[in-house]
């Protein structure tokens, strides 16, 4: 008798302590809800890193990937949708207007502008008030006709295609923000002979239906995720540690490799991890159109040594050689990871090996004919920047004056951009308009509560700072 009352006790300590724990996770979930929803608590509780990523890439909206507020454009990939939409981020929710051009200000503007702001998120006026931004206290101080033409994630390269459907007949000022972020896309299109490599439509709507479903809610949502996110990177941080420290070259031997396996494509792009290892960026595909056996594993070698390799995509583990999945077709698609040497003191060449379902190994060709090669020079972003502002077809005019300069988040500025544009701009190579370019450093002295806690961007007192900046330059 004494026994089964031990363990009725038992049992209700086990049921109290049960409930006491959901009860502290429904509140911390609610919390979350609050958080996200009150922007009045968003600048009262500061929340650790982590979960301010976490808000940042899941729960804030992405504005050029809501089907309300963007639309495929077939030369710049997005473009802002004309109309209204909301736009909602973990620090505030606008009203945005956006005119026939696709960009976020009044049809007016688009005539005879005297100024043009080209620019990305910043310039757009992430997360706040077409009144607050920068772009139009420019406007309201100056009397001029100024046409905000920032629109979210653009690069310079497309900042400039962009400028190419805007009247500049009147143009007095062109006004550029540079963001750290816009080199990829300029080196992409100065390395694809000035043009823009843009993605299909398919790849867009892609996104607006992830930005859909991010955007649903459902009981334990955020905890679930979190736990999740964390859970994932604390495998992969492990897995990837062993992969690195467990690695030899053994698994493969290069010479054993005497046939080139023929209509291999690849991309390739430079990539960094988290701690601070150099990494090549590489996406593949691979057809095997002479019905051979079908394709298990992948190999990469720098300069004849094989290289450790993590499989993004296609794969159910990390190993010493990933493993592609078979997946009953002649087309393999792979994303991966190789490990670059500490030291690049002369170029580099990748190389692939293959490996069938017969442990027959394959040489790869790519479909261009063109090696990979990381070369010890390295592109200099102020020289690439001014690159794709040369590439210019429409012509802006040699008395035009341009302005630059350069926003990021609060803990990655870096002028040293401002610094080499200034070095390198009067070189002959360039359009007078660009060696008549002034710089202006807004960020250095921008203090910390300029900036929102969760987001990153600017808030209005940032956007106030940089337009009292930008108007002292242009009266002088």
């Amino acid at each position: 008798m004494e026994t089964k009352s031990n363990l009725l006790s038992y049992l209700k300590i086990i049921l109290i302590n049960t409930f006491i724990f959901l009860i502290g996770l429904f509140l911390i979930e609610i919390f979350f809800i609050l958080y996200i929803k009150s922007h009045t608590l968003q600048k009262a509780i500061e929340l650790p890193q982590f979960l301010r990523h976490y808000i940042k890439f899941n729960i804030t909206d992405i504005i050029q990937n809501k089907e309300d507020c963007a639309k495929y454009d077939k030369e710049l990939f997005y473009t802002l949708k004309p109309g209204n939409c909301i736009f909602d981020i973990a620090d505030s929710t606008d009203e945005y207007s956006i005119n026939s051009l696709g960009v976020r200000d009044d049809e007016e503007s688009l005539t005879k502008p005297d100024v043009v702001f080209l620019g990305d998120s910043y310039t757009m006026g992430w997360g706040v008030s077409n009144e607050e931004t920068y772009v139009k206290l420019i406007e309201n101080k100056t009397g001029l006709k100024v046409l905000n033409a920032g629109i979210s994630s653009y690069g310079t390269a497309r900042e400039i295609g962009l400028l190419e459907r805007i009247d500049t007949s009147n143009l007095k000022y062109l006004v550029i923000q540079y963001c750290p972020n816009d080199h990829d896309e300029n080196l992409s299109f100065l390395k694809n002979n000035n043009v823009l490599q843009i993605s299909s439509e398919e790849k867009f709507q892609n996104l607006v239906e992830k930005e859909k479903i991010k955007s649903k809610y459902y009981p334990s949502k955020y905890l679930i995720e979190i736990f999740n996110i964390m859970k994932r990177n604390s495998t992969e941080k492990r897995e990837y540690a062993k992969l690195i420290k467990d690695f030899t070259s053994k698994n493969v031997d290069k010479n054993q490799a005497i046939e080139i396996y023929p209509n291999f494509e690849i991309e390739t792009e430079f990539a960094y991890s988290t701690n601070s290892n150099k990494f090549v960026h590489l996406n593949g595909w691979a057809y095997d159109v002479a019905n051979r056996n079908n394709l298990q594993s992948i190999s990469f070698f720098i300069n004849g040594k094989e290289a450790p390799a993590k499989l993004i995509t296609g794969i159910d583990r990390l190993d010493l050689v990933p493993k592609i999945k078979n997946l009953g077709s002649y087309k393999i698609g792979w994303i991966a990871e190789v490990l670059l040497p500490d030291q690049i003191e002369e170029d580099q060449i990748l190389e692939k090996i293959l490996q069938d379902t017969n442990g027959k190994l394959y040489k790869t060709k790519s479909l261009n004919s063109k090696e990979i090669v990381f070369s010890k020079t390295r592109y200099d972003e102020a020289e690439t920047f001014l690159q794709v502002l040369s590439s210019e077809r429409k012509g802006i005019k040699d008395e035009t004056q341009l302005i630059v300069f350069s926003l990021f988040d609060y803990q990655n500025n870096d002028s040293t951009f401002l610094t080499r544009l200034e070095k390198y701009k009067n070189s002959p190579k360039y359009p007078k308009f660009i060696q008549n370019l002034k710089v202006l450093n807004v960020q250095d002295s921008m203090p910390k509560d300029h900036f929102f806690r969760v987001d990153d961007h600017i808030n209005e007192k940032g956007h106030a700072f940089v337009a009292e900046k930008l108007y002292d330059l242009i009266k002088n």
